[in-house]
């Protein structure tokens, strides 16, 4: 369903990440084969799983390849609301699962993300009343 509604949002991101925990990939795996995305293509990262704050996904995110625009990453909670506290001020609700978030950076490299310079775009979850899966 999360990822249909995503489909519906019509943008597939340039890069996907996932966590390498079993749920993670189960789901990344599904959102490849409603977006005809490759999973092969799917980077694997342990340190998604590991970490336990969202601060640290910091250099992840300012490693990432400049000719890509967009990422995706399949992690866990409540680290991925963390993350979204530390990039978007102010953030102040955790993510519903399953759920997804979208986040903008008005930069031109992303070396260049840091806390507190992020634009939430969209949230998307299941089971919302008047506004079906969009916040």
């Amino acid at each position: 369903m999360m990822a249909k509604l995503f489909k519906d949002r019509g943008s597939i991101p340039d890069i996907w990440i996932s966590s390498q925990a079993r749920r993670a990939m189960e789901t990344a795996h599904i959102f490849a084969e409603i977006l005809n995305y490759s999973p092969q293509k799917i980077q694997l990262n342990n340190k998604i799983y590991d970490e336990s704050s969202g601060s640290r996904f910091l250099p992840l995110l300012n490693a990432l390849d400049e000719k890509a625009g967009s990422c995706i990453i399949f992690g866990h909670e409540p680290t991925l609301s963390e993350l979204a506290s530390l990039l978007v001020r102010p953030y102040q609700f955790p993510l519903p699962r399953p759920g997804s978030w979208g986040l903008f950076f008005p930069i031109k490299k992303w070396q260049q993300i840091e806390s507190g310079n992020g634009i939430l775009k969209m949230v998307l979850f299941p089971n919302q009343k008047n506004l079906p899966g969009r916040y």
